[in-house]
């Protein structure tokens, strides 16, 4: 798992130069804020606070350059969510949502869509104050 994390931290270090270049075409938009909180739970689950720090930084610009202007979950509570290791609603609320069935928002993307995916809920770490011991999966299930 925490190789996959590195892995995810690189890809989504490069897609973000994408759309923070002013010349180049790619704009963010709400799979990349998906794909940020969820690195940045991720990094609070291996215990990597510095690097949750950027993460923070990077959603709040993310969501700033967002171009997608349509009703969506993440954007509602975005910061919420951002914060969502001090607030037991919020990881409550996403993993509703990764629970349920009904899918409201027709374009998606919802947030276990993306990495970590269906590997693990963090959702159930966080509402339990788990985390991955010296940066190793443990069985969330």
């Amino acid at each position: 798992m925490y190789e996959q994390y590195v892995l995810e931290t690189e890809k989504l270090s490069c897609e973000r130069l994408a759309w923070t270049q002013p010349d180049w075409s790619r704009r963010a938009d709400i799979s990349d804020l998906i794909k940020v909180l969820n690195l940045k739970i991720m990094t609070l689950r291996f215990q990597e606070k510095e690097a949750a720090e950027m993460w923070d930084a990077w959603n709040l610009e993310t969501y700033r350059l967002n171009q997608e202007k349509r009703p969506h979950y993440i954007l509602d509570d975005c910061l919420t969510f951002l914060r969502a290791e001090g607030n037991p609603d919020a990881p409550a609320k996403l993993l509703v949502m990764r629970r349920s069935r009904r899918r409201p928002f027709d374009k998606g993307p919802y947030h276990d869509e993306h990495y970590p995916g269906e590997q693990c809920a963090y959702e159930e770490l966080l509402l339990q104050d788990r985390f991955f011991p010296g940066g190793r999966q443990i069985n969330t299930r």
